[in-house]
Parts: C-alpha cells; sequence; structure tokens
C-alpha cells in the first residue's frame, strides 16, 4: 500500500513467490479486495488485517464497478457475464452469447506476459455505471445494456483490422478502441453510431484509459526501447501530438491509472511507480501543413485559430467542435510572408496570393472573394488589413523595387477602388498596414 505523503508503503501480501495473477480494488476507503487466481480476501486498511476470505466460486475480479464487480465465464461454446456484490451474497447471471471467448481472461500465460491476439476473442469493457457493456466481434465493436439483455446489440461501428482492446469514458458516453494494425479509434457511443469522432495512432501501445473527467486519453507501452505513457487531449485539434511521458528506468509499462479526483496519473512497471502531476492545460504542437507556417491568427471569439503557408489556410477548432478535425479553408499557394487579416466579426480572412490577388475567404466555406492588385509581389510579401466596421480592405506589397508603393483600398459592399500613394521615404520595405478606429 503505497501513501500519498510519500511514507513508506505497507506489504499487505507476500506474493512474490506464485506466478498467479494479483488483481485488486478498493470496496471502500478503508477496506481492499484481492483476488488472486479466483481465491478472494478482503483486508482492512491501512493495516492489512484480513476480514474475509472466500476460495473459488466467485468468477474473477474483472470490471469492479459500484458496490460489486462483474466476472466473465466460458465454457461449452458459451460466454457468461456475472454480477458479485462484494459484500457476502451469491452471483447473479446477466446474460449469455454463444461462441464468445473474452481476452481478458484467457489462461496460459504468466501475468507480465501477453497471450498471442486471437480474433476469436472478444475485447470487452463495462461503463461506470456497469448498464452497458461493449465487445468486440473481429473487427466489429458492439454495445449491449446490462439491464436489457434480451435487446438485440447495437453496432457503433468497424475497424479495418481486428479490435483488441475497449475502453469506455468515466461517466461518458464516449468509448476508445484499439486495433492489430495499432489505430485507436474513439466512438460516441450509443448516441451517434457508425463514424468514429477522433482517430489516432497509437501502434505498440496499449492499456487504454479515460481520465475521471473524459478529457484526456491515456495509453502505454515500449517506444524506440523507452517506457512511455502517451496522452491525447479530447479538446485539442484531431492532429495535435500527444503529451508523451518516457521512464528511462523503466524496463517495462505494465499499467497506468488516473486518480479518481485530482490530477495525477500514475504509471506501474517491474520495479517501481511513477506519479505524474496533470496540468489543467499543455501546449498543443500542430503539424499538418507542408512547408513554413507564415501567419497565424485567432478568430474573434477565441473559437478557432488561422494559419497560413505556402499550400493554403487551415482552421485549427480549439473547443473541440468538428469533433477535433482541422477545416482546409484554402488551398491555394500562397504569398511569402503574407499576413493574415482577420474580419472584425470573425466571418472571413484575407490573405494574399502569389499573383498578387487579395482573398477573401469565408470561414462558412462559401466561395472565395478575389480582389486583383495592380503591383508585383515577386519580392515577397502583402500588408492587409480590415477597416474596423469591416466594410473595406486596404493592401500593399512589403517591398518594391523602386519608388513607393500604392496603396490598394477595396470597399467590400459598393465594389469601388481606391488607392493611396504615400511618401514613405528611401526604405523599399513597408513593415505595418492598419485602419484607424474611425475606419480611415
Amino acid at each position: 500500500l503505497q501513501h500519498r505523503d510519500g511514507g513508506e508503503p505497507t506489504q499487505l501480501i507476500d506474493s512474490s513467490s506464485s506466478s498467479r495473477a494479483l488483481k485488486i480494488a478498493f470496496q471502500s476507503d478503508e477496506v481492499l479486495v484481492v483476488e488472486e487466481d479466483g481465491d478472494f480476501r478482503w483486508l482492512a486498511l491501512p493495516d492489512g488485517e484480513e476480514l474475509r476470505r472466500v476460495e473459488g466460486n466467485r468468477g474473477r475480479l474483472l470490471w469492479p464497478r459500484g458496490d460489486g464487480y462483474f466476472s466473465f465465464e466460458g465454457a461449452d461454446g458459451q460466454g457468461s457475464i456475472f454480477w458479485w456484490p462484494f459484500a457476502e451474497g451469491e452471483g447473479q447471471l446477466v446474460g449469455t452469447m454463444s461462441d464468445w471467448r473474452a481476452a481478458a481472461i484467457e489462461a496460459g500465460s504468466l501475468p507480465w506476459e501477453s497471450p498471442e491476439w486471437s480474433p476469436e476473442w472478444s475485447a470487452i469493457d463495462i461503463d461506470s455505471s456497469g448498464t452497458w457493456i461493449a465487445y468486440s466481434h473481429e473487427r466489429t465493436i458492439l454495445l449491449r445494456s446490462l439491464e436489457e439483455w434480451n435487446r438485440p446489440p447495437l453496432e457503433l461501428g468497424e475497424h479495418d483490422s481486428n479490435v483488441t482492446e475497449i475502453a469506455f469514458q468515466a461517466g461518458g458516453d464516449l468509448l476508445a478502441a484499439t486495433d492489430e494494425a495499432g489505430e485507436l479509434r474513439v466512438w460516441a457511443g450509443r448516441e451517434r453510431p457508425g463514424e468514429p469522432l477522433r482517430t489516432y495512432q497509437a501502434e505498440g501501445l496499449y492499456g487504454i484509459r479515460f481520465d475521471p473527467s473524459g478529457r484526456l486519453l491515456a495509453a502505454q507501452g515500449v517506444v524506440d526501447g523507452t517506457a512511455t505513457a502517451r496522452l491525447w487531449d479530447l479538446s485539442a485539434p484531431q492532429d495535435a501530438e500527444p503529451l508523451s511521458l518516457e521512464m528511462a528506468n523503466a524496463v517495462f509499462s505494465n499499467e497506468l491509472t488516473f486518480h479518481p479526483h485530482d490530477p495525477w496519473l500514475v504509471t506501474v512497471n517491474t520495479n517501481s511507480a511513477g506519479f505524474w502531476p496533470l496540468p489543467e492545460k499543455h501546449p498543443w504542437v500542430l503539424r499538418r501543413h507542408e512547408g513554413r507556417v507564415e501567419a497565424v491568427a485567432f478568430t474573434p471569439d477565441g473559437e478557432w485559430l488561422l494559419s497560413a503557408t505556402g499550400d493554403g489556410v487551415r482552421a485549427w477548432p480549439l473547443r473541440g467542435q468538428n469533433h477535433g478535425a482541422e477545416r482546409v479553408l484554402l488551398a491555394r499557394p500562397l504569398v511569402a510572408f503574407t499576413q493574415l487579416a482577420i474580419h472584425p466579426s470573425g466571418e472571413s480572412v484575407a490573405v494574399g496570393s502569389r499573383d498578387g490577388t487579395v482573398l477573401v475567404v469565408p470561414l462558412n466555406g462559401s466561395p472565395v472573394r478575389e480582389l486583383p492588385g495592380d503591383w508585383s509581389v515577386e519580392g515577397g510579401g502583402m500588408l492587409i488589413d480590415f477597416s474596423t466596421d469591416g466594410r473595406r480592405i486596404a493592401a500593399v506589397p512589403r517591398w518594391v523595387a523602386q519608388g513607393n508603393p500604392s496603396i490598394r483600398v477595396w470597399d467590400l459592399v459598393t465594389g469601388e477602388v481606391g488607392s493611396v500613394d504615400p511618401e514613405l521615404g528611401p526604405s523599399p520595405f513597408s513593415n505595418f498596414l492598419s485602419f484607424a478606429d474611425d475606419h480611415r
């Protein structure tokens, strides 16, 4: 028993001479339930006094939920789910299906070994309320009510290869699943079956878990020879890189778990446990563009981050909208060192193309409006700005070969085009362009 204050651990059971796997669950803050290959013990905390013992005939401690746990039994081609109370009492049969095998309890391997995956096995998880079970049949994920077992199961969706693991979001509707190809998909549960909400690459990782808030999704494994845990932020854009926690002094990564109330992740390996404080937010790294990012800007409502590069303009969701997927607003070559100008209402963004045209790009996907210029942008770069009422756009090249640049001004309502020829001095560069507050 490890103490949160860092004190000396308390040994509750010595199982060092046994190869049988231990499963543990808190019945309460004062009682720990320990299952060892089908034998159960109830221990008082923190001293470890044995309160009760039952040898066999109580299934396996696979899915602790509430004041009891669910177990799985397979025999004669049938798979069955049972419910057992932590208190004294008999188990209850929840339901049975034919040709159903649970990967979670397949025998024949030591606790630290994983048997070779078989498509005949089913990945299984039960939600935190103990009312729904999710399970796989080869590539397909199905959802079934534990309270109304005779209702037909709901097919949530299908992976491209056999599903190997399933995990419910704590207290939520989402569930995550991994497959043999190393793909990690997030599904919306019974509300929106059919298509995954998000897809991540998690080759070599296992032990998927949601944190209690449902915002973080974690998996563990050995990456490039280093025991590693990775966390995906489901409020981040889909393509944000996961947070990677590396355990340089660990040989294996055996298990991970989240604290039920506080922002801590615990990773367990062969000889030690690592306690990781989790920040409320961490930086998001986005790498979908090809080439150098020229400009970034937030929409006025803070809902989107816009970015411009030589391949166009993208919008990144910052609050989980659009299922976290970025939107390609413009796929067209842009001038180097371009500037992003956002309409005061946030309804559109203006950028400069390589032929000197100003492109007004609506965020709602409407057609792009083109405002031709009469200048060369071969030197690279264009300064652009909206007037504070959003009616006008002004633009000027950042560099001219000789003389002073001409500033073009478009009235987006009337279509009128004007120009301003300022005296800017001997420098061929323009570094700043902005309307005054009175729209001049």
